[in-house]
């Protein structure tokens, strides 16, 4: 597993530094990829396309990884904190990964997210 939890974090550091080694350093040719707003990407070429569409228009300022832990040898979820500026723009939320592996590759990831800010709407009640 130390070897799959190597790789999401390289890929993850992809994203801050904008230099990516080919795909399938990653990904399996099959693989199915989700992002959190709902767009889907299915199959390497797709994925490149995005990535590719992605880089020079958005700047990653962070994609810190919180937690990563296992629920089997080929499934990982990653909590993760995300920031990043397009245009005149900066966003930033939370979020987690559900990232599953087939030969040692990223075959499926999904993603979910969540506002960073927090607020306790009840904390004078308790």
């Amino acid at each position: 597993m130390l070897a799959k939890e190597q790789l999401i974090r390289q890929y993850f550091n992809c994203w801050l530094t904008k230099q990516f080694p080919t795909l399938t350093t990653f990904f399996t040719d099959n693989c199915h990829y989700r992002e959190c707003y709902g767009a889907t990407y299915h199959g390497i070429d797709e994925l490149q396309q995005w990535i590719d569409h992605q880089l020079p228009h958005q700047t990653v300022l962070a994609w810190d990884i919180q937690r990563l832990g296992w629920l089997n040898d080929n499934l990982a979820v990653v909590e993760w904190y995300f920031k990043a500026s397009e245009a005149d723009t900066t966003t930033d939320f939370d979020g987690v990964s559900i990232i599953e592996f087939s030969t040692g590759k990223i075959t499926k990831l999904t993603e979910y997210a969540t506002k960073h800010a927090t607020f306790r709407p009840f904390a004078a009640n308790v």
